[in-house]
């Protein structure tokens, strides 16, 4: 092993992780132990430094095994995570998929701390897997210097990354300010002995660009998702964990000074949403139930309807018919990206194709049609998921409808979608301010009464 010796072990069988703090009588490594997810995101958070390796128990209460790798991969990309796993995987598609989401090996319990540290000294650290499908397209060859500001790259410590395997991403090193030299293409193979060089030439931190680590977040999104799907649980057991997976925009809120009361209000109207759609058993309509299967595209739509629920009470909006139309709305907007885009887990314009660009564009009226004529379902919420990307400044899609012309529910879902997609921007690049949404998003694009409800929450600072 390297120099730092931290081990973090997130497992919630207590008796696994006392035998291992017993058997630690050489203090070889510093055993970090965490019996939750909250515990774990914790002591990730306050690290002094990157863990030399991460154990996390792949039955961790609620889903939490993923939030846990997610948060190394966001705060200590390069840190190796072994799963601990009570029976074998031999499931080659679950293979896979762990192996996608940078899992360096599963670890079978039970397991002794010699046997642990045996597994984690035989080979070197850092990720092992193929590179992400999702990634960043780079065109440039190895060698090409690059000019580009410092806070454009995410440093990883070189004595952390794997060799012999394939490259999550095109890597760079940099030979002065601002400027970075290609040494690694993405998907490509960097070998020992080049790794060993650049270690003995002192270089400390390679450097990858911040867009390839944003879309592997992205990735990694995805793949959990999918290894929840692949789960043992039933899917109406799985579409109400996600509720609890809204935990990044609950924790934005807080970070943001929403009070406790509004959090609460938040959270049981959710909850009361996803009773309304067991009412109305909308999972029984084909296309419905698709959509909220997709357990990627259904997260997304709870952390809408998290903030819809706060610019509805900042409107002062209490009728409960009125509420039901908005919450429907906030949960099925994107239902139309099933049958126009549905492999597209981003929405970012800019990072799309021409004809990516083109079919996401049909995604609203899509699913406006899907949804029109499904009892339970009022006119009011089919208009506003036809309509809730357009603008007042005549920009949006699909229509180009202008001031006067757009749903005030379509502008309450559609605001909370452009702010749920900037917190998840928010994560890995920090750079896009409250002062970049305000001129890019707000000024014109919303009715002063709904921009006044969202300033009020969350931009009076």
């Amino acid at each position: 092993m390297q120099n730092e010796r931290r081990i973090l072990v997130v497992d919630s069988d207590r008796d696994f992780t006392q035998n291992l703090v017993r058997q630690n009588k050489s203090s070889r490594i510093d055993l970090v132990i965490a019996h939750n997810r909250a515990d774990a995101l914790t002591a990730i958070a306050h690290a002094r430094g990157p863990f030399a390796s991460v154990l996390v128990n792949k039955k961790l209460a609620d889903y939490g095994t993923y939030s846990v790798v997610r948060q190394v991969h966001v705060r200590h990309l390069g840190t190796p995570v072994y799963l601990l796993s009570e029976e074998p995987i031999e499931n080659e598609d679950l293979k896979e998929n762990l192996n996608a989401l940078g899992i360096r090996q599963v670890l079978p319990k039970p397991l002794t701390y010699e046997e642990l540290v045996k597994q984690l000294e035989s080979v070197l650290v850092g990720f092992k897997s193929v590179a992400p499908s999702q990634g960043i397209k780079d065109s440039s060859m190895v060698g090409t210097e690059l000019g580009a500001p410092e806070n454009d790259f995410t440093p990883i410590r070189a004595q952390h990354f794997l060799s012999g395997h394939r490259s999550h991403f095109s890597v760079y090193v940099q030979i002065r300010s601002n400027r970075f030299l290609k040494i690694l293409n993405a998907g490509d193979v960097f070998d020992a002995r080049r790794l060993e060089q650049y270690l003995a030439r002192g270089i400390q931190w390679f450097h990858i660009r911040k867009d390839a680590h944003r879309s592997y977040l992205e990735y990694c999104d995805f793949v959990s998702k999918k290894l929840i799907e692949h789960g043992m649980h039933s899917i109406e057991t799985q579409r109400d964990q996600v509720l609890n997976l809204g935990e990044e925009t609950l924790r934005y809120f807080g970070h943001a000074g929403v009070s406790g009361d509004l959090i609460h209000y938040a959270v049981n109207f959710v909850q009361d949403c996803n009773q309304l759609t067991k009412k109305l058993q909308l999972d029984r309509h084909r296309e419905i139930g698709a959509f909220m299967n997709n357990l990627v595209e259904w997260e997304h739509s709870v952390s809408v309807a998290l903030v819809t629920s706060l610019l509805m009470r900042g409107l002062r909006i209490e009728n409960e018919r009125v509420q039901n139309s908005i919450g429907l709305a906030a949960l099925l907007h994107d239902i139309g990206k099933i049958q126009t885009c549905p492999s597209l887990i981003h929405e970012d314009l800019t990072r799309m194709t021409e004809q990516e660009i083109a079919t996401f564009k049909d995604h609203a009226w899509a699913g406006a049609t899907m949804i029109a004529g499904v009892p339970g379902i009022d006119s009011t919420t089919v208009q506003a998921v036809a309509q809730h990307h357009e603008r007042r400044n005549g920009k949006g899609f699909p229509l180009g409808l202008g001031a006067g012309k757009i749903n005030r529910v379509a502008e309450i879902v559609g605001l909370a979608d452009e702010y749920t997609n900037l917190i998840h921007k928010n994560k890995v690049l920090p750079e896009i301010t409250k002062i970049h949404f305000l001129q890019d998003t707000l000024l014109d694009g919303f009715s002063t009464e709904v921009v006044d409800s969202l300033c009020v929450l969350f931009l009076r600072n």
